[in-house]
């Protein structure tokens, strides 16, 4: 290759630009070029500014945000008006959406995999508008899946 001209450049949008670049600079023939193109578009797929190193949790928001899914369930909130609220959240919960009221919720504990938060949560599910108080009252120990990036998401682990 010889000189630092012939280094890739780290954006994919450029792949083709480099593939040519690296053709007519560094004298690689056609076929050569084009196999060499394709090498670094795979090598590039995984880099650049959606790459999984962008998928780096923040705890922090990650529980402030879990909380604000909870809250907003417990108040009588629908989960969609999350979605466009400040940050935005994109959530779901299966009892939500069946109708479900939360009535209370404990934190029990989380663990993290870098990339999502797994949060461990006892719920206390009923209906709110009954006639003799809460009715049908479960509890439900269940493990929510929450990424802060690049949106925030908050998912029941089934």
């Amino acid at each position: 290759m010889g000189s630092n001209r012939c280094l890739p450049f780290p954006c994919p949008q450029q792949t083709i630009a480099v593939a040519s670049h690296w053709r007519r600079s560094c004298g690689i023939g056609a076929k050569r070029g084009a196999a060499l193109g394709m090498s670094l578009v795979l090598w590039l797929a995984g880099c650049g500014p959606r790459g999984a190193t962008d998928l780096s949790l923040d705890k922090a928001l990650a529980r402030a945000s879990l909380t604000r899914f909870l809250d907003a369930w417990r108040d009588g909130q629908k989960s969609d008006q999350l979605a466009s609220a400040q940050p935005p959240v994109i959530g779901r919960d299966p009892a939500w959406s069946d109708g479900q009221d939360l009535l209370a919720y404990e934190l029990l504990g989380e663990t993290d995999d870098g990339a999502n938060l797994h949060a461990r949560v006892k719920l206390k599910l009923g209906r709110k508008n009954s006639d003799v108080g809460p009715a049908n009252l479960a509890t439900q120990e269940v493990t929510y899946l929450v990424g802060t990036s690049p949106v925030i998401t908050i998912f029941r682990d089934e």
